[in-house]
């Protein structure tokens, strides 16, 4: 480099030096740009995946509650209306169910687990038809008979599945935590070893050109003396 800079003129030192410095630096910022993006990447991910699997998960074991807990209602008051009402809200949670199932099945990838969840669902829909059927009718003993039996069975099942799909997404979610941190670090590591080479080039560079421009401002000195 030395030699190099030897055999330019002044202007040339000068604009290589500061061109060589100004890559230096934007190479920096392409690197902590990119590894940016790829942390911003990686939580998206994240986000969008596991996190939004979890909170599916447990608004389909929410609404099985509260499903339940309408039909009970509605089979607890005389008034018609008031029952019809809560067997109406328990169908619109039902439907939510289905809902969250399908948002499931968009990222969590278990096709074992998925399979087992519809196959729990469609045996719990027949159940919670013939329900609100009797609840509707005002046959309550009946309806209760089966909300106590095959209906609860149904949806302890699904609780069960769904337990177990939490379990898997928060195992999926450890990793993913893992992944993203260890992308951090080796990012956090590269720009930092970036930086310390452009400091050191940089400086290298300030020398050289430091020392070439020096000696013959050096030789006019000593020549200045030598003619006084």
């Amino acid at each position: 480099m030395e030699k190099m800079f030897r055999n330019l003129k002044v202007s040339k030192k000068l604009q290589y030096a500061f061109g060589m410095i100004l890559g230096l630096f934007v190479i920096t910022i392409i690197v902590a740009v990119i590894a940016s993006e790829v942390i911003q990447h990686d939580f998206k991910v994240f986000y969008e995946g596991t996190y939004q699997e979890n909170i599916n998960q447990m608004e389909i074991r929410k609404d099985l509650q509260v499903v339940g807990k309408m039909v009970l209602w509605s089979m607890t008051t005389e008034d018609e209306a008031a029952s019809n009402s809560y067997l109406d809200k328990a169908e619109s949670y039902a439907q939510e169910i289905s809902e969250h199932i399908e948002k499931l099945k968009q990222n969590f990838s278990d096709e074992v687990l998925l399979s087992q969840l519809d196959k729990a669902v469609e045996e719990m829909k027949t159940y919670r038809i013939e329900l609100t059927t009797l609840a509707r009718e005002n046959h309550n003993q009946e309806a209760l008979d089966l909300f106590g039996g095959e209906y609860n069975t149904a949806t302890e099942n699904i609780q069960n599945i769904l337990i177990e799909i939490g379990t898997r997404m928060d195992q999926e979610a450890s990793q993913r935590y893992k992944e993203v941190r260890i992308t951090g670090s080796i990012s956090l590591i590269f720009m930092l070893l970036v930086g310390a080479v452009s400091i050191f080039f940089s400086i290298h560079i300030g020398r050289v050109l430091s020392k070439i421009l020096k000696e013959p401002i050096q030789e006019i000195e000593d020549a200045t003396f030598k003619l006084k």
